[in-house]
């Protein structure tokens, strides 16, 4: 099985002290168990994990490791810790520049504050997810815009169209005050058009829409 394969990976790792592979094995095991629904035992897990991340000075690791202890302590309703570990999650990833763990951090924290009810954080974190997903590369980001959308609608009655579009305009709002002007314009208008437009089974062709989009304000290529 998956697991006994983690376990050999970490006795393996034990045997040479070797933290990273060690705190990667652990990890591996705690995703198991979270996806089993598992909650306790995979954050018991991941902060073992986050723990030898830390003493083997593995920063990317660390910080995804803080970003799955938040989810899993989202989910056990620890509120107050979710939040912390969440922003520890951002900050290590701000600081490497991982603009997609930054993207991941971003929709964890948009969805953990929906299902909190703190709705008023939902625009900045979604609006610099966005952001930063576009500057990945324009298919990455418009992936990111449908997982946008999905989350919102996966909290938001379909009947509550004034909440989303409220949302929508805080997401804006958030976007007007980034730097990148030529960047955020291009998210704003890409933002309304998908509000407007778009639904799952349009996917492809809004794909292709944003892709001409881009080339045409950005060039051939998106750095």
């Amino acid at each position: 099985s998956a697991k006994m394969e983690y376990e050999k990976s970490l006795e393996f790792a034990k045997k040479y002290n070797d933290k990273s592979s060690m705190a990667s094995a652990i990890s591996s095991i705690a995703s198991l168990a979270f996806a089993n629904g598992k909650n306790k035992a995979a954050l018991s897990d991941f902060q073992n994990a986050l723990k030898l991340a830390q003493e083997g000075g593995d920063r990317n690791l660390e910080a995804k490791l803080w970003l799955n202890v938040g989810l899993a302590q989202a989910k056990l309703d620890l509120e107050t810790t979710a939040d912390h570990s969440l922003q520890k999650a951002f900050d290590i990833a701000s600081e490497l520049g991982d603009r997609k763990l930054i993207v991941e951090c971003c929709l964890a924290s948009a969805h953990h504050n929906l299902d909190e009810g703190a709705k008023q954080n939902i625009g900045k974190y979604i609006a610099h997810g966005l952001v930063q997903s576009l500057l990945v590369g324009v298919k990455y980001y418009v992936n990111t815009l449908f997982r946008t959308f999905g989350i919102l609608q996966s909290f938001i009655p379909k009947h509550d169209a004034r909440l989303m579009a409220g949302i929508v305009n805080d997401i804006i709002e958030e976007l007007k005050k980034l730097e990148r002007q030529q960047v955020i314009l291009f998210v704003i208008k890409s933002i309304l058009l998908f509000k407007a437009y778009v639904n799952n089974k349009d996917r492809e062709p809004f794909e292709d829409f944003v892709k001409n989009l881009a080339r045409r304000q950005f060039g051939s290529r998106l750095n």
